[in-house]
């Protein structure tokens, strides 16, 4: 008996020991493996804690069945070697970058990119002398990815449902499909029950993958075609992964072969999604969802060189969208609907063969897009016309003006408020380092998102040294006062009209103050009024959030040092991000919020807030603060300034300022605040004059704000301002 006792008790020390050694083992592997992967300079951090999680989810699952099975003790030794052994296939199946790619392409969520042709050339090296180098470039099969993207998220039925709410109404236009430009097309469209159209933005635009500073920049710069899906709910269509690639190619290869060889397989991709379309079933729609370009996209110079313009500005028209000479447009602070460029009048200056006159270089490839109109279906370029163009030069002529001219404020001075200042829910894109100083002069140095900022808020940081009566400053107030009507999400018909003469003024005091004439820019914004009426809101439209996308192909061209077929090795990584989404199916939160504390009923918040009539009492013990929530892209967090209502009457907006947040067990949010009386706009300083009521606090939902972007609270000279972020009618 004793002996059988210690034979037990060595048989399982054995186990215990083998146990140990085992995991000392798998111990010192993984971390081998997690060494190895922060030795790689092209793997970061974060993407070794993304792997590390991986495996242990792995682990986790794998382990678990094994155990469940031991425990249920009806399998012999020999079938969980066999078990152990088929973990190995499993393993095997994907041990190469080839096995890979096949299980994912066979699984249908990973959709290559498809090389093609675009030509040959005879080049010399010494090592191979003459030899034939071809060209190419790679193209996405979008049907694939659009039906991919339709069945994996099921968007029939969120996608038509905001379809039809948009058709309900004809204003304000807060969407591309409200526009002239798509309404005109839909009733050119066949329609029956089972079919569907819906409409897509193409965008163009060149990007450097390589320094840009440095001695190869240039050689490896990319041109990128992407779509993105405007019928898309808001909370979808903002995001970035909803923008979608449909080529790539070397920028010098457009121009080696030309437009036509580059963008005929693009145009024909596009063609197929407009005639055949997808087909869908699914349980809100059963049928064929064909999509059609709306709108192309870019900035002025991927603009005009893929539409066989002049892409400088040297041509004597060399607007694309109207044929006015430099010379009229001196004096041309309205669009003059009698030099809108026409299909006739496009062909005559074709023929002219005169591109240094006429501003036309080729005939434009994508007349071969079904339906595309030159002059209907190609929108503008808010950002570069405007935040990086004619805000620069306003901007620019402002501060030598209150620097050198003036003298109304130092540099030093200038440089602290603009880096002191408070920015409220811009701290994202603060101008910093705006300021740059060159010799005796000084000028504006920002990104397109500074500048916005900076011209937002310049009224509050200078705006205290500056006379009311300045006519410089009158400059700025218009150049200010444009930029909220440009950056509006709600277009109003008849306020075009008034769009229109901020234009003209703007131009006439430009021309007065600053004793120079109109620039191309500035020449652009005068088309700005029709195109609001064309596709709504331009922020749709803009490249900014297109530019966005670049990122992710820059990246992926830094984590490798080839360059041999890059415009490959780009399309492979951004498909098999695609890929991810597809298999994973991770729903996407739009609702978050911060570390939830319930509310006490002995506290004194629940004495305050049990007497507000609009929270339900019953339920209150299910409520909970928290500091701050995210939806739809947009955070609120406690002591932002909220837009709670319109006054109507007085055509005030006004505000609150958020004491605390509280989400119950719905996940509605309530936001009690402190409210703020609104008095007058001081134009002066582009805000709101408001004062605090102490005795006045409220509770609101969400749901019941005029507008949940929050807004920028300012104090200056013992005044309060409120700088408004969002569109009011």
């Amino acid at each position: 008996m004793v002996s059988e006792v210690s034979s037990e008790v060595e048989s399982s020390s054995g186990v215990l020991v083998t146990a140990i050694n085992l995991g000392s083992t798998v111990e010192k592997s993984l971390i081998n493996l997690t060494a190895s992967l922060y030795a790689n300079p092209h793997i970061s951090r974060n993407a070794v804690q993304t792997v590390m999680e991986g495996i242990g989810s792995f682990s986790r699952t794998y382990n678990e069945n094994v155990i469940s099975l031991i425990r249920d003790g009806s399998y012999d030794r020999s079938v969980l070697i066999e078990i152990l052994k088929a973990s190995q296939g499993y393993i095997s199946k994907l041990d190469s970058d080839h096995k890979r790619l096949k299980i994912f392409e066979e699984k249908g969520t990973y959709i290559p990119a498809k090389e093609i042709l675009l030509g040959t050339m005879c080049e010399y090296d010494r090592k191979n002398g003459f030899h034939s180098v071809p060209y190419s470039m790679q193209i996405i099969q979008m049907t694939l990815v659009l039906q991919n993207v339709f069945a994996k998220y099921d968007l029939a039925k969120d996608t038509l449902e905001h379809v039809r709410r948009l058709q309900s109404f004809d204003e304000p236009i807060t969407n591309i499909m409200q526009g002239k430009v798509w309404k005109d097309k839909l009733r050119t469209l066949d329609s029956s029950d089972h079919l569907i159209h819906l409409p897509i933005v193409l965008f163009y635009d060149d990007f450097e993958i390589s320094n840009p500073l440095g001695s190869h920049a240039g050689i490896h710069k990319i041109g990128g075609v992407y779509i993105s899906l405007p019928f898309l709910p808001k909370k979808l269509f903002s995001l970035l992964e909803n923008i979608y690639i449909l080529a790539l190619f070397h920028t010098s290869d457009r121009n080696k072969f030309g437009n036509k060889m580059v963008f005929n397989k693009v145009i024909d991709e596009l063609n197929a999604l407009s005639e055949r379309g997808i087909p869908l079933s699914s349980s809100a729609f059963t049928g064929i969802i064909k999509f059609h370009v709306v709108a192309i996209a870019g900035d002025n110079l991927g603009l005009n060189g893929m539409l066989g313009f002049v892409e400088s500005f040297i041509a004597t028209k060399y607007c694309r969208i109207c044929t006015a000479s430099k010379d009229e447009v001196q004096s041309m602070f309205q669009e003059d609907t009698s030099k809108l460029r026409t299909l006739t009048s496009y062909y005559e200056d074709l023929a002219l063969k005169d591109p240094r006159n006429t501003g036309i270089k080729t005939e434009c490839v994508w007349f071969k897009l079904r339906g595309f109109d030159l002059f209907d279906n190609v929108s503008v370029d808010f950002v570069h016309d405007y935040l990086e163009g004619i805000c620069r030069y306003a901007m620019n002529f402002l501060l030598i003006y209150l620097v050198h001219e003036s003298k109304l404020i130092s540099f030093q001075a200038l440089e602290s408020r603009i880096v002191q200042f408070s920015y409220g829910p811009d701290s994202g894109t603060k101008p910093s380092n705006a300021l740059v100083k060159e010799g005796s002069k000084c000028r504006f140095k920002t990104s397109a998102s500074e500048m916005c900022t900076l011209v937002r808020y310049f009224g509050l940081i200078v705006g205290s040294e500056v006379p009311s009566d300045d006519n410089v400053w009158t400059l700025f107030m218009s150049l200010r006062q444009i930029l909220d009507e440009l950056l509006t999400d709600r277009v109003h018909a008849s306020k075009t009209a008034f769009l229109t003469h901020l234009i003209e003024d703007f131009l006439g005091t430009f021309c007065k103050v600053t004793k120079s004439g109109i620039k191309p820019k500035f020449h652009f914004l005068v088309h700005y009024p029709q195109m609001f009426l064309k596709f709504g809101p331009l922020t749709q439209v803009w490249t900014m959030r297109f530019e966005a996308k670049h990122q992710f192909s820059k990246i992926a061209a830094r984590a490798t040092k080839s360059r041999i077929n890059i415009t490959k090795t780009l399309a492979a990584r951004n498909q098999l991000s695609l890929n991810y989404r597809f298999l994973a199916q991770n729903p996407t939160v739009f609702f978050t919020t911060g570390k939830r504390k319930p509310v006490l009923q002995s506290s004194n918040m629940w004495r305050e807030l049990s007497q507000k009539k609009n929270i339900p009492f019953s339920d209150f013990h299910l409520f909970s603060t928290v500091p701050r929530f995210d939806f739809e892209g947009i955070t609120l967090k406690v002591s932002d300034i909220v837009t709670t209502d319109l006054c109507i009457e007085a055509g005030k907006p006004l505000f609150a300022r958020i004491l605390s947040i509280l989400v119950d067990n719905r996940d509605e949010i309530y936001l009690h605040c402190q409210s703020f009386t609104t008095h007058y706009f001081d134009s002066h300083y582009h805000a709101y004059l408001v004062t605090t009521d102490d005795t006045s606090c409220i509770v609101i939902k969400t749901t019941e704000l005029y507008s949940i972007v929050p807004n920028t609270l300012t104090t200056l000279l013992g005044h309060t301002f409120v700088t408004l972020r969002s569109s009011i009618d």
